[in-house]
């Protein structure tokens, strides 16, 4: 059986210009657009993770980024941690330190910045 990201890239081959994904505000994302999102996320996650399983914190807006992150953490071996942007910074440190997070990816308001 496929993975959800195996599917993906699957779509994007077959249908490269169908849409794969329509946000809140009415913006769309083809299946080529979404694989050469998480291609570039997965490249990121993989220089910083060789060893399969290593958390990654995101903030979960409803945003093409964090779907790129999200599967690109999935098939770079990460464990994609999802958390909402709005918390704040005790309830940021906490999670990220109970998850033992390698990196933060996201808007976070409170907390610290996009990146490492």
């Amino acid at each position: 059986m496929k993975s959800v990201v195996e599917r993906i890239l699957s779509a994007a081959e077959s249908r490269p210009e169908k849409i794969a994904c329509v946000f809140p505000n009415e913006s769309e994302l083809t299946y080529a657009e979404l694989a050469a999102g998480i291609s570039a996320c997965v490249g990121t996650f993989t220089e910083l993770g060789r060893d399969r399983g290593f958390r990654v914190l995101l903030a979960a807006g409803k945003t093409r980024e964090f779907l790129f992150a999200y599967f690109g953490a999935h098939l770079a071996g990460a464990v994609a941690v999802p958390l909402d942007p709005a918390c704040n910074a005790e309830r940021l440190s906490a999670v990220a330190a109970s998850v033992d997070a390698r990196c933060r990816v996201g808007a976070f308001v409170h907390g610290e910045a996009i990146g490492g």
